[in-house]
């Protein structure tokens, strides 16, 4: 079976791993092509990788060509993987007229609803293919609410992920996680809704208490120093940095179901997260990871102080969490509930 994938290159490169996974893992029984905003080339396991320049659902000629494209592949199937609910309604609408068309939403509560009128018919755009499905259950309940739909219309479909490499970064040499000292470190683009500004007052309050923790935020565009955070240019060996992090922060204020969280897990990291989106589906406190509310800064504070004072407690939340994923969410088990859908 053939089977095209697509995403609007606006997406930051969460969603394009994601898509990666789901094709590797796919690879192995289907041919895949895979349009995001990477470069072209064909991937080492087989499957073509190329890029798309459609920018937002106005962006008519860059979608027609990304149609004319995944045509020219003939495929069986055809997966759109949307940042938000308001992405991907064109080349659904598009998609769906020839081929069994799936739309994947990432972030279904990034969205802000300032036209009601654009809203319906963005929406009326995506019930058009054979399936919308959500990361998570409070996606596709919100989801269905914006749309006016019946509970149960918008399937879950879980993430999963590849186990992360441990192929040292380009930035190994500054994050010096070489020594005894703890580092606490987050990933994403620095900005208020992957809660950059929280994790800036929680570095700020810890380092006071313990001078010798380092806080290391990866995702920016270039390297700096902001307060008691290094942030660092974002890439694509989180593995190693997961393997050798004291702890991992995800202070999102809202998340589908993130893949930081299952890599982590997939590295044995221990976690704290924001009790948002898709996290506290999978997430049972205490035990896998620990959940916080994201605006409890004093909550965040005294839970990383002490898992940070806790070597033991870090490392049973880090097995607990690789248990979790390799038992359903790797990117073989994604891939087994994305073959469900197909034709």
């Amino acid at each position: 079976m053939r089977i095209a994938h697509l995403a609007q290159t606006t997406i930051g490169g969460g969603l394009a791993r994601a898509m990666e996974t789901v094709a590797r893992a796919q690879s192995r029984d289907h041919d895949v092509l895979l349009l995001d905003g990477r470069p072209a080339g064909v991937d080492s396991v087989g499957f073509a990788r190329e890029r798309h320049d459609a920018r937002g659902n106005t962006h008519l000629r860059a979608w027609r060509a990304a149609i004319r494209r995944i045509a020219a592949f003939e495929p069986d199937a055809v997966f759109l993987h949307a940042g938000s609910p308001g992405e991907l309604a064109l080349p659904a609408l598009l998609s769906s007229r020839r081929w069994p068309t799936t739309v994947v939403e990432h972030a279904p509560e990034l969205y802000p609803l300032s036209s009601p009128l654009r809203d319906r018919w963005l929406f009326a755009m995506k019930r058009r293919p054979r399936h919308w499905v959500s990361v998570s259950e409070r996606g596709a309940r919100n989801l269905e609410r914006l749309a006016g739909l019946a509970e149960g219309t918008i399937r879950v479909v879980r993430n999963g992920v590849d186990e992360p490499g441990d192929d040292a970064p380009p930035t190994a040499s500054a994050l010096q996680f070489d020594d005894d000292a703890p580092v606490v470190v987050a990933f994403g683009n620095p900005d208020e809704i992957k809660g950059f500004d929280t994790y800036g007052r929680i570095a700020d309050q810890v380092a006071a208490q313990n001078p010798a923790t380092r806080f290391v935020w990866v995702g920016a565009e270039t390297e700096r120093r902001d307060g008691s955070v290094h942030v660092l240019p974002r890439c694509d060996q989180v593995g190693w940095m997961l393997r050798r992090a004291s702890l991992v922060l995800i202070p999102s204020r809202t998340e589908g179901l993130p893949l930081l969280l299952l890599e982590a897990w997939a590295c044995s990291a221990p976690v704290v997260a924001s009790r948002v989106g898709g996290i506290p589906e999978v997430v049972e406190h205490g035990a896998n990871g620990r959940l916080v509310d994201p605006e409890d800064l004093p909550a965040w504070v005294a839970c990383v102080v002490s898992l940070l004072a806790d070597p033991a407690g870090r490392a049973a939340l880090g097995v607990a969490g690789r248990e979790r994923w390799a038992s359903e969410f790797d990117s073989v088990a994604m891939a087994r509930r994305y073959a469900e859908l197909l034709p």
